[in-house]
């Protein structure tokens, strides 16, 4: 592992410098590909020579010929900075593998869900990833902190940064047990309204990943009933 403290001291400016007078063997001609004067090209050498104790370039006649030092370092580093251009461009790379997040209750996984999934799979080099929302976040949060892509929630969002739109309306269904003792009384959308439904969800800790506890949450059914859904995922 690279000595972060160590690179901190180094101005790395110097080596791109270094590789533009090597190149060309000339302090004109590397300020000229740079934009900058010939008299900072010469400062930036100097300061070079001084972190190496090394002349790196002599003059002789009216060019300038590398020591050995100088050739040494122009071979590992053009290596070096080869690679670096790799990993600055990496990311506009067409055949990236990209990665999609998804947050939604497990009611999203209904019989309509599968037509967003599929028209996304057809995307070239797209991984899909679906995390149930279960979170104390909300979906602003999830998508202010940039920790999902699209979000399915049963609320709607109202901000001006984020597009909200309906996408799916999940018919409610009530079910009880046969033989249940107050099944004859809870026939209406009112007689609903007055009970108490409970659902079961994990929280993720805030400080660990990995660690968990579960909550019990209730919801009034008035609560349930306003958003068309009944639900335990547990």
């Amino acid at each position: 592992m690279a000595n972060l403290y160590d690179l901190k001291k180094f101005d790395l400016n110097l080596l791109v410098i270094f590789e533009c007078i090597y190149q060309h063997l000339s302090i004109s001609k590397a300020a000229a590909m740079l934009f900058i004067t010939p008299s900072a090209v010469s400062q930036s050498l100097q300061r070079l020579r001084q972190q190496l104790n090394d002349p790196l370039f002599v003059r002789v006649g009216k060019g300038m010929t590398p020591t050995t030092a100088c050739v040494n370092l122009h071979y590992h580093l053009q290596q070096n900075l080869e690679q670096l251009e790799k990993t600055i461009n990496l990311n506009n790379r067409s055949e990236l593998r990209k990665r999609i997040v998804i947050y939604g209750p497990p009611l999203f996984c209904s019989v309509n869900s599968h037509v967003i999934i599929n028209q996304l799979c057809h995307q070239a080099n797209l991984q899909i990833e679906h995390h149930n929302l279960t979170t104390t976040e909300s979906a602003e949060e999830l998508l202010a902190y940039r920790q999902a892509d699209l979000v399915f929630t049963r609320m709607p969002i109202t901000n001006r940064a984020t597009i909200c739109q309906p996408y799916q309306t999940v018919q409610t269904l009530a079910v009880c047990r046969a033989g249940h003792p107050r099944r004859e009384t809870l026939t209406s959308v009112e007689s609903l309204a007055q009970e108490f439904f409970h659902s079961l969800y994990y929280q993720r800790s805030r400080y660990s990943a990995r660690a968990a506890k579960q909550h019990r949450l209730a919801e009034s059914a008035q609560y349930c009933l306003s958003q068309r859904l009944f639900y335990d995922h547990s």
